[in-house]
């Protein structure tokens, strides 16, 4: 609940309507461009800061979306090499080529893919 004279207007997209409940009490509307109508308080937006960045600022992402980050992209570049490699090349004739005749075509698209998966990884890092 919002006090109607701590209400503010803001321009743009995004308006807040206040609805009067009695009691100098009041909900505040917040109302997008496209109609969706939310109830709830305002909520104060932070301030950018007008400071150099500082070592730390730099690199905000945390740890395990910079590694999903360099993996999403190499999984779906390995994907399309090893689609491609082994439209060229039977995993079969390799393995036997390389010394392993008893390796199924399973087991070559599996090695192949994650080999691409590992050479991709590295160079987007």
């Amino acid at each position: 609940m919002r006090i109607i004279n701590d209400f503010r207007c803001s321009p743009g997209p995004l308006s807040f309507r206040p609805i009067t409940l009695g009691d100098n009490r009041a909900l505040v509307l917040r109302t997008t461009h496209i109609g969706n109508l939310r109830i709830g308080p305002r909520v104060k937006e932070p301030r950018m800061s007008t400071h150099p960045a500082t070592h730390h600022d730099r690199n905000e992402l945390p740890m395990i979306q910079q590694i999903v980050s360099v993996m999403w992209p190499s999984f779906i570049t390995a994907s399309a090499a090893t689609i491609i490699f082994f439209s060229l090349f039977d995993p079969t004739d390799l393995g036997r080529i390389g010394g392993f005749p008893e390796l199924t075509r399973t087991g070559g698209y599996t090695i192949g893919f994650f080999s691409f998966w590992l050479l991709t990884s590295i160079s987007c890092a």
